[in-house]
């Protein structure tokens, strides 16, 4: 019998993405770390979107001495926005070094078999919690054979493995045996695994589908997190040269406005982060780091990108974080230091409204340092 063993049951007390191996294929360590990954990442993208609270402050720019006051905007200005959807979930991962940390709990919601919650903390010190509630399905394929009673070939059949409470078992087997999903992908055909779930943000609920896919050649894990069919973060994950990669979509009233790829690497440590734009409005190419200057930290990005005339940019951006207690708000400062210019910084700053609760605040609010 061939069976899938798969349960974020069998999480550790601590996810330590952070291992001490410099290969990419090490930061996670199961499937599970990758399925919480991509649960948290895709809804912490997802609620920065639908809660639309950012509110990009007036454009400023500061001069350093001996520059020059008559050079445009850089190219990556107009990338801020859309760059900007993808730091609440950089900030959770480099923020707090140490990982997320897990508790397994019995679930108090009837309709949930399992329930973990998910701790970290942000740059600026802000505790971030993720109250997961799912139930899993796992298919099997059987290798015992019917007796021949002809000289037909013999047949396999599948049959599915239920994981959840007796009282939902019937409903989650109709809905689940003929493989009919939340929603459609080319892959349902050899998905293995499923889950379905909610996660919990603060006073938010964002619903989740997970799929584990296994064909010949390749293992793939496929999870939506979502409010409706229309407006959803799906996150594809999949192991190409020995590297991670996870392939984002964000659909707003079912038009995708953003497609992106993410490599999430360890080095010397210390957690970085790589993000390629693909498809939408932004087309650059960003490297995230956590830096710690004069009892600072900040997340510093290594960037190239293009304009629509073909001209191309390299430079630095340094980002800082404050928590306003007053008003619940986070400020993200962006200091951007284009290569061809040396001597100018354009400043842009971002407020994000916390959407992590009330109780996720910080004893002193601030920048962390």
């Amino acid at each position: 019998m061939k069976k899938l063993i798969i349960s974020l049951m069998m999480l550790a007390s601590v996810i330590t993405i952070a291992a001490c191996s410099s290969s990419p294929a090490e930061v996670f360590a199961a499937t599970d770390d990758v399925f919480a990954f991509q649960a948290i990442s895709a809804t912490e993208i997802l609620a920065v979107d639908q809660a639309n609270q950012e509110i990009a402050l007036d454009l400023s720019y500061t001069l350093l001495e001996d520059t020059e006051t008559t050079e445009d905007e850089p190219i990556v200005a107009d990338e801020i926005d859309v760059l900007d959807k993808y730091l609440s979930m950089m900030d959770l991962y480099l923020g707090d070094n140490n990982g997320l940390n897990v508790s397994v709990e019995t679930s108090d919601d009837l309709d949930y078999a399992y329930k973990v919650t998910f701790t970290s903390k942000t740059l600026s010190g802000v505790d971030a919690t993720y109250i997961l509630y799912y139930n899993e399905v796992l298919y099997e394929e059987s290798d015992e054979t019917t007796e021949p009673v002809t000289t037909e070939p013999e047949t396999t059949e599948d049959t599915t493995t239920e994981t959840n409470p007796l009282s939902y078992q019937d409903q989650e087997k109709d809905r689940l045996r003929e493989k009919s999903f939340e929603f459609n992908d080319v892959e349902d055909d050899d998905v293995v695994y499923v889950l379905s779930g909610k996660l919990i943000i603060g006073e938010n609920e964002y619903f989740l589908e997970g799929k584990k896919v296994v064909d010949e050649d390749s293992e793939i894990l496929i999870l939506r997190s979502w409010v409706d069919h229309d407006n959803f973060v799906k996150v594809r994950y999949q192991s190409e040269d020995g590297k991670m990669k996870f392939f984002y979509e964000i659909v707003e009233e079912g038009i995708i406005i953003n497609k992106s790829k993410i490599m999430i690497l360890n080095e010397d440590g210390r957690l970085m982060a790589k993000l390629d734009f693909v498809e939408g409005e932004a087309k650059g190419r960003y490297e995230f780091r956590t830096i710690t200057e004069e009892n600072v930290t900040y997340i510093k990005i290594k960037y190239n990108t293009v304009d629509l005339e073909g001209n191309e940019e390299r430079g630095l951006i340094h980002i800082t974080a404050t928590y306003d207690e007053l008003t619940n708000e986070t400020t993200y400062e962006y200091t951007v230091r284009p290569e061809n210019n040396q001597n100018k910084e354009f400043k842009y700053n971002h407020r994000h409204e916390d959407h992590r609760g009330d109780s996720n605040r910080p004893e002193n609010p601030g920048m962390r340092g």
